[in-house]
């Protein structure tokens, strides 16, 4: 087995550093995207370049054979509260033989480490059956899939395998469930808040369907592989004065789907859970639509990534935080959404994934 030399090993450590105290938050990873594109062409990388998007690209080999590629993602989530760190979050501290900071483990560290491991490949002269592109890519924490779907599409690039280097405790995922980000909106009565009667409380009402959204958590289903589907309210927003019975409440889910869920299906449990409580409410799939650090701006467009039925099953897609191959049947399918910066609710008649939940009757 071949071993990084003490050099090689200070010299991977030192990019590794320099990665992680460079912050790149979605949407501004034109930094790191520099230092990484040097740090390729530095171990021998060819054809090395930015894309539309802004993701870096790498090859080793000739573009010929099988087409193996290592995936990564240049953005990191912000540092938090910074008193909860042990270590300045982008001081790349290294403390008995760890290397504190954000992004560290998800997931420049793994980027650091597919970029050295191709070095060693080169300088070992190790011959390959095909030709193998690393692949460091945008947005990935708000939209994962995006970037390397549009890479696929203006490039031809088309993946036989892919390594995702997602933090996985050293072990081989083979898979990941779908995602779905969705806006919930309960429908109220304004009224002075002298006169709460006069009124229907919109909070109250999600209140109830907040629980009604906890309580069906448990009952989604589970696959052998993937595991159970889940469901989460994670932010939520109602009422604008202090004296006024709110007539609107909004919270957006987080929906991550198992094998043999899908799109539809996922909306219509919510949609009956208003409708059990007889809430006038409103639900909506949410589609990413945000600026890369380079100016592009590309969207999900509507129904990307989800099953819509016909055995299209959603947990074979290439996703988030897996690490392992794999086979380009599930990598073609089109990129899941993830919840934070750049989502837009769908626009348009009200469709099975945008409806309106009135009470039966």
């Amino acid at each position: 087995m071949f071993q990084l030399s003490p050099s090689d090993r200070g010299s991977l450590t030192s990019f590794l550093r320099d990665l992680v105290r460079t912050p790149s938050p979605t949407g501004q990873e034109g930094a790191v995207a520099e230092r990484l594109a040097a740090e390729m062409r530095a171990v021998g990388l060819a054809d090395v370049h930015v894309d539309k998007a802004g993701s870096v690209v790498g090859r080793l080999g000739t573009g010929q054979g099988p087409v193996l590629v290592y995936n990564g993602h240049m953005d990191n989530v912000g540092a938090g509260n910074r008193s909860d760190w042990r270590h300045d979050p982008f001081g790349a501290v290294v403390e008995e033989g760890v290397l504190y900071g954000r992004g560290a483990c998800d997931m420049k560290g793994a980027l650091a480490a597919m970029v050295h491991g191709t070095k060693l490949l080169i300088q070992t002269q190790t011959p390959l059956s095909g030709t193998l592109y690393v692949v460091g890519v945008v947005q990935e924490e708000t939209c994962e899939g995006l970037a390397m779907r549009l890479l696929m599409e203006t490039e031809s690039l088309k993946p036989d395998f892919v390594l995702l280097g997602e933090p996985s405790n050293l072990q081989v995922s083979r898979g990941h469930k779908g995602r779905m980000a969705i806006r919930l909106t309960a429908r109220g009565r304004a009224a002075h808040g002298s006169a709460p009667e006069r009124g229907e409380n919109a909070i109250y009402k999600m209140a109830r369907l907040a629980l009604g959204v906890e309580q069906l958590n448990g009952r989604l289903p589970a696959d052998p592989l993937l595991g159970k589907g889940s469901i989460t309210l994670n932010v939520i927003a109602g009422g604008n004065e202090l004296n006024v019975i709110p007539d609107v409440c909004t919270a957006y889910l987080d929906r991550r789907l198992t094998l043999g869920e899908d799109e539809a299906g996922a909306v219509r449990k919510i949609a009956l859970l208003a409708a059990r409580e007889g809430i006038q409410a409103e639900v909506e799939v949410m589609d990413y639509n945000a600026q890369s650090y380079n100016g592009h701006r590309r969207g999900s467009p509507p129904g990307a990534g989800h099953s819509r039925g016909g055995g299209d099953r959603v947990g074979t897609q290439a996703g988030h935080h897996s690490l392992g191959l794999l086979h380009r049947r599930g990598l073609h399918r089109r990129g899941r959404r993830h919840p934070h910066r750049g989502l837009r609710p769908r626009r348009g008649a009200l469709r099975p994934h945008c409806r309106r939940a009135n009470p039966p009757g």
